[in-house]
């Protein structure tokens, strides 16, 4: 229910933003998995803060904080934690295969660590386009899907635009100021990091790590086929991503690349895993579609290269100022099974902003470089 909603946002706007006042909602919007509302404080009217929060399979709730002075955070809560309110928490993130950037969180309650970014247009940008949020501390690493970030942030700062102007500003927040600890998320900072609490991406806390079982020597022969098939296709600027820097949903693949609005999947499908290929991409297809929070469009093309068949496939969803284009195709390999290769673009293009979007894949490109790098 709203009210319930509203409630639970109010108490998250006072952790976020260490105020001791009560907080009332002035506006609220959907956006995507994610909820945001707008604000003021009471003893004032002025504008706090716009506010968007995601709930993630581990337990974790994301927060992203835009400021009524355009500065943001984000920020890391779950109902499982302990930790001490004010520690000071070392962390490192990045944004897909973007370099490590080191920051420090703070424990603002014993459930909730605000980590402040940088107010430089890269970070921002890597957020707004990027597809997976890595964040470790000494004991654990954590991933969170960057999903529909790009229009999360036009919205949000639509937000304060609007309702600064509505209400004004409130002046800006004292940055709180601790000794730096040695703690994790989740946990106090004098508990050892072997015991702590917290949870990785897709697990609640205190539950152990499910193993994937991917056979080493497929996850060799699509990594080798990845690199062939990026070289052939003239793909730059990608790197390869280790399994355990993946987040939930891309662990058990086989292989997989990415760099900027590009990401690129091989799978090996060994005789007996799956039924036919038909079956196969329908299924892949049927899965872009469900994720597709827009107009969805697709197709289906059976096509030789250099004496080999392919089955390929197209899905573009539009969101309106951005769009996904994800191509699929299937290989037969030479050892039995088939390869399944699947490029994932993001087109992005806003209004007076630059337009953004990974260099073009054509199919001259695509088929024979898949066909290549099958054997």
């Amino acid at each position: 229910m709203l009210f319930i909603r509203v409630l639970a946002a109010a108490g998250m706007l006072i952790a976020l933003t260490a105020a001791a006042c009560q907080a009332a909602v002035v506006d609220s919007f959907d956006v995507g998995p994610w909820r945001a509302d707008a604000f003021t404080k009471n003893s004032t009217g002025r504008l706090s803060a716009c506010i968007a929060t995601a709930d993630y399979r581990s337990g974790i709730t994301l927060h992203v904080l835009l400021d009524a002075h355009y500065s943001w955070a984000i920020a890391f809560s779950s109902p499982e934690w302990n930790m001490t309110v004010d520690d000071r928490i070392p962390l490192e993130y990045r944004i897909d295969s973007g370099a490590w950037r080191q920051g420090t969180a703070i424990a603002t309650t014993e459930r909730l660590a605000r980590l402040e970014m940088p107010a430089d247009s890269y970070i921002l940008t890597r957020f707004r386009r990027g597809r997976v949020l890595y964040v470790r501390d000494e004991a654990n690493s954590y991933g969170f899907n960057l999903t529909d970030t790009s229009r999360l942030m036009i919205r949000m700062a639509d937000c304060v635009d609007k309702n600064t102007a509505l209400y004004g500003a409130e002046p800006r927040r004292r940055t709180r100021s601790a000794e730096a600890t040695t703690g994790g998320l989740g946990r106090p900072h004098n508990e050892e990091p072997a015991e702590a609490p917290t949870g990785g991406l897709g697990r609640p806390q205190n539950e152990e790590t499910a193993e994937v079982a991917v056979d080493p020597k497929l996850s060799l022969e699509a990594t080798e086929a990845l690199v062939k098939f990026m070289s052939s296709a003239g793909i730059g600027d990608l790197e390869l991503i280790p399994e355990e820097e993946r987040p939930e949903g891309l662990q058990g693949l086989h292989a997989v690349a990415a760099g900027g609005t590009r990401m690129i999947f091989v799978q090996i499908f060994e005789p007996g895993t799956y039924t036919n290929e038909n079956l196969l991409m329908s299924g892949l297809v049927a899965d872009s579609q469900e994720g597709c929070d827009g107009d969805f469009t697709s197709g289906t093309e059976r096509t030789t290269v250099d004496g080999k068949g392919l089955f390929t496939s197209y899905c573009v969803c539009d969101q309106g100022d951005s769009k996904i284009f994800e191509r699929i195709v299937i290989v037969t390999r030479k050892a039995g099974g088939i390869f399944v290769y699947a490029i994932s673009d993001i087109f992005d293009s806003n209004g007076s902003r630059p337009p953004v979007s990974p260099p073009e894949m054509n199919d001259p490109d695509l088929y024979p470089a898949a066909a290549s790098a099958t054997y």
